[in-house]
């Protein structure tokens, strides 16, 4: 009878150890043009921040991109997720990308833009990077 249980504790212990979450990320890659509005000009220098619907925008402490002298951004952001495994086979858990992209852009003399896109709406170019385009920001 001891043998038994020990075998049986044994086993629940390998399935109960080999049950859990591990962490992943997905590294996204987005590129697009910031211009005025009324002129279509670059706005070199605008901030961009990235976040998915469940972070939130963190451009005032960590400005992470900037637009560059012809207006252009490439803007690499990488998305947290959990996903379960038991027996060493994951399943479930979040999608590999997030439902929903807030970016952020902004430059001193103009409004505040967000946009709310979801990625798998979005165009990709050649290096797979999710193509927004053109953005076009209000002056204050």
């Amino acid at each position: 009878m001891g043998r038994i249980t020990t075998i049986s504790f044994a086993c629940l212990a390998l399935i109960v150890s080999s049950c859990g979450y591990v962490d992943r990320q997905t590294k996204m890659r987005v590129r697009g043009t910031v211009v005025e509005r009324e002129t279509g000009k670059p706005l070199p220098g605008t901030y961009i921040d990235i976040a998915n619907s469940d972070e939130r925008l963190s451009l005032i402490l960590h400005p992470k991109h900037t637009a560059g002298e012809d207006g252009k951004f490439d803007a690499l952001y990488t998305y947290k997720f959990n996903k379960n495994f038991f027996m060493f086979i994951t399943y479930g858990g979040d999608p590999d990308i997030p439902e929903r992209l807030l970016i952020e852009f902004t430059k001193e003399g103009y409004a505040p833009t967000i946009l709310n896109v979801d990625p798998c709406e979005l165009e990709r170019d050649s290096g797979q990077a999710y193509v927004i385009g053109e953005v076009k920001l209000l002056k204050d």
